[in-house]
């Protein structure tokens, strides 16, 4: 089967993540108050390391509960076997189509073709390979350039308590430029601790493709706006937040 037949057939739970603008968080694409620069989160976590990312790449919004969010979850937590090798497809298909599709917005996010691919391990004692690791490895395009280059450092990280110390890289990466792929953004916690860890040990750039990003449209009239822009109409692969010109409108 084709990653469109595995991914087809979940394209109403996907939804659209607006680009960078006026009333737009511009790493997470949350929305935020046309004075801020920063959401609250991302201002936060971003300061507590040395090498934050600047800038990271959502394949589509989620809220709790929906659709997505149940493949995100339980990918990895159901109990059932046979639903976790679902779930897991999906979100191996979901990956693989949508940096098939945008490369060429993956290279613009890293400054030039990203030479190594891995993602944040888990922080939650899981043993072995992590099932995001099995997804990413699925992609033809980033299965030869997947190495698992992280490992859980001295600082227990947890809600907006991002540190250079959470994460510790097994390697020198010697300018190699990073693509670090996550499953959930919520605060960034562990995308910062990790991404900075990685620019710590000598990658030149890291750029990040997170699976979700969560959205809580009750929080307030800004999250609200962007999820109505990214319900309003049908997701398409066609088009990402970095390449599509439709922007999402500012509010007051």
């Amino acid at each position: 089967m084709t990653v469109e037949q595995f991914t087809d057939p979940f394209i109403a739970a996907y939804r659209r993540v607006p680009p960078v603008g006026s009333g737009i968080c511009p790493l997470c694409h949350r929305g935020v108050r046309l004075d801020a620069s920063l959401c609250y989160s991302c201002s936060v976590t971003m300061r507590q390391v040395s090498r934050p990312v600047t800038e990271i790449l959502p394949i589509s919004f989620y809220e709790v509960p929906d659709q997505y969010w149940n493949v995100l979850r339980y990918y990895k937590d159901s109990p059932a076997p046979q639903v976790r090798d679902q779930l897991g497809t999906v979100l191996a298909a979901t990956v693989a189509r949508f940096v098939a599709q945008h490369w060429a917005c993956i290279v613009g996010m890293t400054g030039g073709q990203p030479t190594l691919v891995t993602t944040v391990p888990s922080t939650g004692g899981r043993q072995g390979q992590h099932p995001l690791a099995r997804a990413v490895c699925r992609s033809t395009l980033l299965h030869p350039l997947y190495r698992d280059l992280l490992t859980l450092g001295e600082v227990q990280l947890s809600r907006l308590r991002a540190s250079d110390g959470g994460f510790t890289s097994k390697y020198q990466l010697g300018g190699h430029r990073v693509l670090l792929i996550e499953d959930t953004f919520t605060s960034g916690t562990r995308t910062q601790s990790a991404a900075s860890a990685l620019h710590l040990a000598g990658a030149a750039a890291v750029g990040v493709v997170a699976a979700g990003r969560v959205i809580d449209p009750a929080y307030s009239a800004d999250c609200r706006r962007v999820w109505d822009y990214a319900t309003a109409k049908p997701f398409t692969f066609d088009v990402c937040a970095r390449c599509t010109a439709e922007a999402c409108p500012s509010g007051n």
